[in-house]
């Protein structure tokens, strides 16, 4: 990010699927899937961290991918209320919203009905939904990457949601995004990625993906806003600290950050590397436990933590089920290790002992759920 080669391995999964967010029809295509290394590195001078062996010749986004959290309660909240926080923030009332990566469009769909305003999305996975609604007239989704074949199309306010971390080299992108503006200073962005402090801190291992090259830090993430030419008003922690919110201007010359420092990130660091190990152990000796005993487990979330999770501890298959709220999941396979994945409902049969939960965001929607079908068992959260 910064062009500086003080740069610290810290960690190494060796083989993990290059997507966690493609699911697959049958078991057998998923556990043949195709697999990356990911080998974690520090920058000492900016904080970033990101995977060395990355190699983007090996992601292609498609149709088929698919990260859509609309089916949790708990997370639909959560877009709602970002939504209208960035409306009143910014007074988006009758603009031109621009979202680079809009996934199915869900969010860029509540920009569009609360302001009221209209909106442009750009992601090639895009595909239509009935479950989000029909998009309205004034909604507009391009099935391609933002690129500079789009520059000058302008906007009001630009969004871009969890992509940033998905590009290999983000300046590009953001000089795109300029280029997109056409040269109008102070137009306002929105810009959200996983937190990588949370990630460190609470060795949330679960969280490290193939498809995720780069890993920001709130410093980091400034940094990087300041030095592609936007000022950088605040970078804020959402959704419990797992996101984190960039907020900034399109600026003319000299950017500002926002003050943040990244100095502390090293002594976290090395607590998590000494810490990953005992981590993965202690769960690997937990699934041990449940073979023995004859206990049934179930993992709850088939996304980027479910699977992360069963390929460190499960590739022998001794969970059968992964369980997830999507419907468009559900009846796939995981990536890598191929457990079935299976809705709420399938464990009124399947009466599992134990359900993890991948992410403990969602362990109360989860517990609320599990009463409402009549499901008893022990509930907990990685």
């Amino acid at each position: 990010m910064c062009g500086s080669g003080s740069l610290v391995d810290f960690l190494s999964m060796p083989a993990m699927p290059v997507f966690c967010n493609v699911l697959w029809d049958d078991r057998e295509a998923a556990v043949s899937c195709d697999r990356g290394d990911i080998v974690l590195a520090y920058c000492e001078d900016c904080s970033f961290m990101f995977n060395t062996a990355f190699d983007p010749e090996l992601i292609r986004y498609s149709q088929r991918y698919d990260n859509c959290l609309h089916f949790s309660g708990r997370f639909r909240q959560y877009a709602e209320s970002l939504a209208e926080r960035l409306i009143a923030r910014h007074a988006l009332h009758n603009k031109l919203v621009v979202d680079v990566g809009c996934g199915k469009g869900d969010f860029l769909k509540l920009l569009c009905e609360k302001g009221p305003n209209r909106g442009v999305g750009y992601d090639p996975s895009y595909v239509a939904r009935n479950d989000i609604g029909a998009l309205a007239a004034n909604v507009t989704i391009v099935d391609d990457y933002y690129s500079e074949k789009y520059a000058g199309h302008g906007g009001d306010f630009v969004c871009c949601r969890h992509v940033l971390e998905h590009i290999e080299r983000p300046a590009d992108m953001l000089t795109q995004v300029l280029g997109g503006l056409g040269g109008r200073t102070g137009v306002p962005v929105y810009f959200e990625v996983p937190n990588g402090t949370y990630t460190i801190e609470n060795v949330f291992v679960w969280d490290v993906i193939y498809e995720h090259p780069c890993y920001f830090t709130a410093a980091s993430l400034a940094k990087l806003f300041a030095a592609s030419g936007f000022d950088v008003s605040s970078v804020e922690e959402e959704f419990e600290g797992q996101y984190l919110g960039l907020h900034a201007f399109a600026a003319g010359g000299d950017a500002a950050g926002s003050g943040h420092d990244g100095s502390g990130i090293r002594a976290a660091i090395d607590s998590f590397t000494a810490a990953f190990g005992e981590v993965v152990s202690r769960w690997g000796t937990e699934l041990d436990s449940i073979e023995k005993e004859g206990r049934r487990a179930v993992v709850w979330g088939a996304g980027s933590k479910g699977v992360t999770f069963l390929n460190l501890l499960d590739r022998q298959g001794r969970i059968e089920h992964a369980v997830d709220v999507s419907p468009h999941k559900q009846g796939k396979f995981v990536a890598g290790t191929g457990q079935e994945i299976v809705s709420p409902t399938f464990l009124t049969s399947y009466a599992p002992d134990d359900i993890l939960v991948m992410n403990p965001v969602y362990e109360r929607e989860i517990a609320s759920q599990l009463r409402e079908i009549g499901v008893e068992a022990r509930v907990r959260s990685l």
